[in-house]
């Protein structure tokens, strides 16, 4: 370097080592690149069911008469946002399932045990998209209690405890569209009264026993 830059000017080796830092960042650049293609073309060649990111249900088709159900979701999958499209069907001797994504398709990408681990997460999203969806059409607080007790009927229902969690919110927030002022303050009021009588009832005999106790000196 001491030699190459021996008897140039100042501003001519500014412009050289300026050269050589923009061809060195457009190297970086496009190997950066690569190395982002070649790793999503491998987690693509090993694609799980837990690549399958942030996935919400956007639509769900019933055909009884074919004895089929089409639900369309939005999701991720290696950090591209993606379609997926569950179609169950139901035969005589049981019930049969395809997963298919637009662009890369996954129902080719993915092995047939992975797909069998995403299929239940799919249709738990889909059944919660139809309850919510049931408690989005309700036009009465009447309509809203019969979507309730039919879930709450519902055998087998496929939902883990944070999708029935996210289902009686959804309740909430319509019972809270649809009550007038005066009731919706007397909602509120209930709701309070509920959460401090849950926080206040002792869970454990050691607690209710530390709480008698406290009463006893109380009163003494």
């Amino acid at each position: 370097m001491a030699g190459w830059s021996h008897g140039k000017e100042t501003p001519e080796l500014k412009a050289s080592l300026d050269k050589i830092r923009k061809t060195a960042s457009e190297m970086i650049t496009e190997i950066d690149e690569h190395l982002a293609v070649l790793q999503k073309e491998y987690a693509w060649a090993h694609l799980t069911a837990d690549d399958v990111k942030n996935i919400e249900c956007i639509d769900s088709e019933y055909m009884p008469h074919s004895r089929m159900a089409e639900h369309t979701f939005s999701c991720e999958i290696v950090g591209e946002p993606m379609v997926l499209k569950l179609t169950v069907s139901q035969h005589d001797d049981g019930e049969g399932f395809t997963i298919h994504s637009e662009g890369k398709d996954v129902w080719d990408a993915m092995p047939e045990s992975e797909l069998r681990k995403l299929e239940p997460v799919l249709s738990s999203t889909a059944e919660l998209h139809y309850w919510t969806s049931q408690v989005e059409k309700a036009g009465s607080l009447g309509e809203v209690k019969e979507v309730c007790f039919g879930f709450q009927e519902t055998e087998n229902l496929g939902l883990s405890r944070e999708q029935c969690q996210k289902f009686w919110e959804a309740v909430e927030q319509k019972e809270a569209a649809l009550s007038p002022p005066s009731a919706l303050a007397d909602l509120q009021a209930k709701k309070e009264k509920s959460e401090k009588e849950k926080s206040s009832k002792p869970k454990t005999k050691t607690a209710r026993k530390k709480q008698k106790k406290q009463k006893k000196e109380e009163s003494r």
